[in-house]
């Protein structure tokens, strides 16, 4: 009886229906949503490309729910710094959705600003711009716009000009976005949170570390006060906060900052989060540059072998924190005084991944 049912099972695959795939396509993209939460970030985005294969399967390749499957994985890929892997995608979905639905549609939109967010977070400004730029007259054109999708781009636009020198272009665009989201969302939201922390990072990148300050500053107090004091996002802002003080070679007050960032993220995410390896190699990176070795060796060590694991060998996290392990050798050998690592602190990480965008809404 088994022999029969598995051969009927396997004549089934060669004509499973369209809803079939369907159902399948579904199950994995849900599948995916949960394993991307769960830091398992190459078995997420698998799943997402099998939804994908299964959709182009049922559906064609230039159907509207295709196009959903392409931005989805563009967003996972870019989220892990896979930029020659999402570009593509974005093109196609962005092509996908201009033609079935014209050029001023809000879902069309919604493309230009994610392929806009992926160049800026390559530092390709000029690229960025425009398309940042056409996403904003679209959502404005629209009469029932969600005002917050209008906030996105001009705070967008706003750190384009910025990163770019235009400060007089910018800071009505930023002042803009903020009181749209203000107006909707109340002064002490995450995501006015957020848009401190972004702009902090930029004055970081520009030397204003003052202005920076105030900013991460602020940020943090809204995300203790709206999401308590042991969430993961406060972890972001304890980071960029213990970055700035240790470029500035002020290590006493980085170092509980970074080791209160990681208890967080241990507690929250597990001990074998690609966010808990990134705080591990944040604070080996502090440590190296007191010429604390010993205690940085071990950290490099845990995050290279977290984020191997969750990542690939071939990922960048990956190359970071083999860079770090590897730099700490030779200054140990050839450079024993510890300020020569303060160039290789890093400041404002995050802020090209958050203008990528939340994590898609699997579909």
């Amino acid at each position: 009886m088994t022999v029969v049912v598995l051969c009927c099972a396997s004549g089934a695959v060669g004509q499973e229906d369209p809803d079939f795939r369907l159902r399948r396509a579904q199950k994995a993209s849900t599948e995916a949503s949960k394993l991307y939460q769960a830091g398992h970030y190459s078995e997420a985005i698998a799943k997402s490309e099998h939804a994908l294969s299964l959709r182009e399967a049922a559906l064609g390749k230039n159907h509207l729910t295709v196009a959903e499957s392409l931005h989805n994985l563009a967003i996972l890929y870019a989220a892990q710094r896979m930029y020659d892997r999402a570009e593509p995608l974005h093109e196609r979905a962005l092509a996908i959705r201009e033609a079935a639905l014209g050029k001023n549609h809000l879902t069309v939109a919604e493309s230009l600003y994610h392929l806009a967010a992926l160049y800026y977070a390559q530092g390709m400004y000029g690229r960025a711009e425009p398309l940042h730029e056409r996403a904003l007259v679209i959502r404005e054109a629209v009469d029932d716009t969600d005002p917050l999708t209008v906030a996105n781009s001009l705070n967008a636009l706003a750190l384009i000009y910025y990163a770019r020198g235009s400060s007089g272009r910018a800071e009505p665009l930023y002042a803009r976005a903020l009181a749209i989201r203000e107006a909707v969302l109340g002064k002490r939201h995450p995501i006015i949170a957020e848009q401190h922390h972004d702009l902090a990072d930029l004055h970081v990148s520009q030397g204003l570390y003052d202005r920076a300050e105030r900013l991460y500053q602020r940020a943090l107090a809204i995300r203790e006060a709206t999401l308590g004091k042991n969430h993961p996002t406060v972890a972001e802002s304890l980071h960029s906060l213990a970055n700035l003080h240790a470029a500035l070679g002020m290590y006493d007050r980085a170092k509980p900052l970074h080791e209160r960032a990681l208890a967080i993220r241990e507690a929250a995410l597990g001990k074998n989060h690609p966010d808990v390896a990134e705080s591990l190699n944040r604070l080996a990176t502090l440590y190296s540059s007191q010429g604390r070795y010993g205690q940085a060796e071990p950290l490099f060590q845990r995050s290279i072998a977290i984020r191997e694991a969750a990542l690939s060998k071939n990922h960048p996290d990956v190359a970071e924190s083999l860079n770090g392990l590897a730099t700490l050798h030779w200054l140990r050998t050839t450079m024993p005084h510890p300020h020569y690592w303060a160039p290789f602190i890093v400041l404002g990480r995050d802020a090209p991944l958050r203008a990528l965008g939340p994590t898609p809404q699997f579909q």
